[in-house]
């Protein structure tokens, strides 16, 4: 079982360098950033073309080459945010996050019981296609997934508080533009 090195380094509160794709299809991506010293790669889906089969083989190459893969979805849907994680992905990146409901859901699309409701299926990538203990790997798994919510509304900003007190959200980033736009509009 891999340890996430990304939510390492931050609980560590040092700083991770990263590098985002959403063009690039190759393999080869994630050796060339590993060996400039970047710590993850990027892969967004909310803004690409990019096929669950895509990410499955960024996600792969990421976690060979010593990164920790993380993938943007589109939007709040579980298939969207378990998928990616049944092919490697160690943390995601939800855009669009409004509510403390939109919150819960995506702790039960994201974690196993009984933090959630993921569904498990052993001996696929996010296993190193191993069979283990479930209970142990579960437990083991939720620890190491990363939930990084974006808020890019004045609604999300004005519920930031009660979606962090939900839990189980390891950073909440808010985009610049919202911020603009805010106070463009205010």
């Amino acid at each position: 079982m891999r340890e996430n090195r990304l939510k390492q380094t931050l609980q560590a509160g040092q700083i991770a360098l990263g590098v985002g794709v959403r063009y690039f299809r190759s393999w080869e991506i994630a050796a060339m950033m590993a060996s400039a010293g970047f710590d993850f790669l990027f892969i967004d889906t909310e803004h690409s073309a990019y096929s669950l089969e895509t990410v499955s083989d960024l996600c792969r190459a990421a976690t060979t080459a010593g990164l920790t893969p993380v993938v943007r979805v589109p939007e709040i849907q579980s298939s969207l945010l378990s998928r990616p994680l049944d092919v490697d992905a160690m943390a995601l990146v939800i855009p669009h996050v409004d509510t403390s409901a939109q919150v819960e859901d995506i702790v039960a699309f994201t974690k196993y019981a009984p933090v959630g409701k993921r569904g498990m299926v052993s001996q696929t990538p996010h296993t190193d296609f191993t069979s283990g203990n479930p209970a142990e790997y579960t437990q083991w798994a939720n620890t190491q997934l990363m939930n990084i919510i974006m808020i890019e509304s004045a609604e999300g900003v004005a519920n930031l508080d009660s979606m962090l007190q939900v839990g189980h959200v390891d950073v909440a980033l808010v985009a610049a533009a919202t911020c603009h736009r805010n106070l463009a509009f205010q």
